[in-house]
């Protein structure tokens, strides 16, 4: 066979140029990435993805360093990189994932959801790790002013949100001056904004940081939320699900679901779920694109005048 073979993805690291254009060739798929035997020479084969537009080589490269002397220069680069990756200028449904921390971040415990959103052509909106943990200094503050806890606690639990705030401090600074991201609120700002819907006494399991993730996504333009729930967790049940109602009451656009996930829940159920949710979240995008103008028929039902009915119709 004469001509140019291509490899795609893969660095053979041992052999030797040849300018002979006759090559006798054949292409090998490899199960796995490491040292592989060909006609008893043994050959490094590796994959390389591209450091452009390869999500996961970005954010590897970036953190493999994390010395703290390194560390700013590594949320600065992290945030560069992904801002500078060429993308499709296509419009999609923004899905915010909240729940209990281990059914939203482990994908094994919920059914690889960031997957399901993406391939449906939705985009999947994840809260922050660290909320987890400063919303505990928050709970101990709140009990130290109202229940009980030393005024030690007090001191220490506000230390810790103030070391969380200085780490954060260039992270949140470098997503403001991004082009496609935005910063998250503070703790004790998103603790305030949850008064309006729950006490923050509500302090079991994620307590009042599960509706305050929800009132923080829909604040920021992601209207479209699931709530996971593991079985058997009653305070995720009752804080997330018993605030949903209140939440639609506030906030008219919101489009949330709450959803199950234990062995005993069916896969095809949640996908569903999911799918339905999701059918209205490109429904109110498409009419959000289109500038419908909605109005309320119920002003013009006092007068049933032949006039008011023409006004009515020229407005719809």
């Amino acid at each position: 066979c004469t001509g140019t073979a291509w490899v795609s993805d893969f660095t053979f690291e041992e052999g030797t140029t040849s300018q002979n254009n006759n090559w006798k060739f054949a292409c090998f798929i490899f199960e796995n990435i490491g040292t592989v035997t060909v006609d008893g020479l043994k050959i490094d084969v590796k994959n390389l993805p591209s450091e452009k537009n390869n999500l996961n080589y970005i954010g590897i490269q970036a953190v493999k360093n994390i010395q703290i002397s390194t560390f700013k220069n590594n949320i600065k680069n992290i945030i560069r990189d992904f801002d500078n990756l060429e993308i499709k200028d296509i419009k999609k449904p923004r899905v915010g994932l909240v729940g209990e921390i281990l059914v939203k971040f482990h994908p094994t415990a919920n059914n690889n959801v960031v997957d399901v959103i993406e391939r449906e052509g939705a985009e999947a909106v994840m809260p922050e790790l660290i909320n987890f943990f400063t919303a505990w200094s928050v709970n101990t503050v709140f009990k130290s002013d109202n229940l009980e806890g030393s005024k030690k606690s007090k001191l220490l639990a506000k230390l810790f949100i103030n070391v969380a705030n200085f780490y954060q401090k260039t992270y949140v600074q470098e997503l403001k001056n991004s082009k496609r991201f935005s910063p998250p609120k503070d703790i004790r700002d998103l603790a305030e904004a949850t008064k309006k819907v729950v006490s923050l006494g509500n302090q079991t399991g994620e307590g009042w940081l599960l509706t305050g993730e929800m009132i923080e996504l829909i604040e920021s333009g992601v209207e479209n939320v699931i709530c996971m729930q593991p079985f058997g967790c009653l305070p995720n049940h009752i804080i997330g699900k018993g605030s949903i109602k209140e939440l639609k009451r506030l906030y008219k656009n919101a489009n949330i679901i709450p959803i199950d996930y234990d062995p005993s829940a069916s896969e095809v159920n949640q996908i569903n779920r999911i799918k339905l949710m999701l059918s209205k979240a490109f429904k109110n995008m498409n009419n959000n694109d289109n500038e419908m103008t909605y109005i309320d028929l119920n002003k013009y039902k006092v007068s049933k005048t032949k006039e008011r009915e023409e006004e009515v119709l020229a407005k719809c």
